[in-house]
């Protein structure tokens, strides 16, 4: 869970993907969710990047790992989760 107020979230609108939620919080957290799994509490991947606020995120509408991240740090990112290696604490994002 997050730890932060969570300001937004996002249902990933694709059906072989629509089991996929992701937020975002004050702290600049990104949690992604299994919505399959909610028993367990905890989130699948957890994105620690931006160093302020997020305040928008929303999936791509046809390309099911792309999300892309706005924050009040004034950056916006776009995360391909087909190329990221491991999405636990820090990875690398694209800056738009």
């Amino acid at each position: 869970a997050h730890w932060a107020d969570v300001n937004v979230l996002a249902w990933n609108s694709l059906k072989q993907s629509s089991h996929l939620m992701a937020t975002g919080d004050d702290d600049g957290n990104i949690k992604i969710w299994d919505l399959r799994n909610l028993s367990t509490s905890m989130p699948m991947a957890t994105i620690s990047y931006h160093k302020a606020a997020i305040t928008s995120l929303d999936w791509h509408p046809t390309e099911e790992a792309i999300l892309v991240v706005s924050s009040a740090d004034h950056k916006i990112t776009v995360w391909d989760f087909t190329l990221e290696e491991e999405v636990s604490t820090n990875p690398k994002a694209r800056e738009a």
